[in-house]
C-alpha cells in the first residue's frame, strides 16, 4: 500500500522524484511516437542481458555501465 501521509514533515519539494517521473513520461511519449521504428530503436538503445553476460563487446558508450 502506498503511504498517503506521514507524521514527519518535509521541508522541501521532491524535485528528484518529480524529475524522474517527468523523464519517464517523456521517454514513454517518445516511444509511442516511434511507430514502426520502435523495434529498431529498442535494439539500438537497449542492452540485451544475454549479450552482456556472454562477454559480447559493447559499444564504447556503454562500457562504463559494466
Amino acid at each position: 500500500m502506498i503511504p498517503l501521509a506521514d507524521d514527519n514533515p518535509t521541508h522541501s519539494k521532491p524535485i528528484i522524484t518529480i524529475g524522474l517521473i517527468v523523464i519517464c513520461c517523456i521517454v514513454f511519449l517518445w516511444q509511442l511516437g516511434l511507430g514502426q521504428s520502435n523495434r529498431a530503436a529498442i535494439l539500438a538503445l537497449g542492452v540485451i542481458p544475454a549479450s552482456l553476460l556472454q562477454g559480447a563487446l559493447l559499444p564504447e558508450a556503454l562500457r562504463w555501465v559494466s
